[in-house]
């Protein structure tokens, strides 16, 4: 069976400001989707999934801005960002049954 997966992307691909793992990482319990549009059950899902989910998405966080370090070291005078040779810096597969699984025998 496939699972869904997380990923982080390069500043390229969302077209968003950059903000460094540590700044996300503590914006991360904050996380909610209030607004009813353009799907109020789709909405409360995301931000559900986003909580879940914090853990991982640290560590992606964690491991993106290392892969762009690294990146920009060896690729002097490019603008990392904006490189779409590094579009994806990370994956993860995920799934709410395994992860629920792991917290209920964590928790016992």
């Amino acid at each position: 069976m496939r699972w869904p997966w997380l990923f982080a992307a390069n500043r390229l691909v969302t077209g968003e400001t950059w903000y460094p793992a540590e700044t996300m990482i503590e914006m991360l319990p904050r996380f909610a989707i209030e607004h009813a549009w353009p799907s109020w059950p789709v909405n409360r899902w995301i931000s559900a999934m986003v909580r879940l989910f914090q853990p991982h998405i640290r560590t992606l966080l964690t491991h993106r801005d290392s892969v762009i370090s690294v990146w920009q070291q060896a690729h002097p005078g490019m603008d990392v960002f904006e490189d779409r040779n590094l579009e994806l810096t990370g994956y993860l597969p995920i799934s709410v049954e395994k992860w629920m699984a792991a917290l209920k025998q964590a928790s016992s």
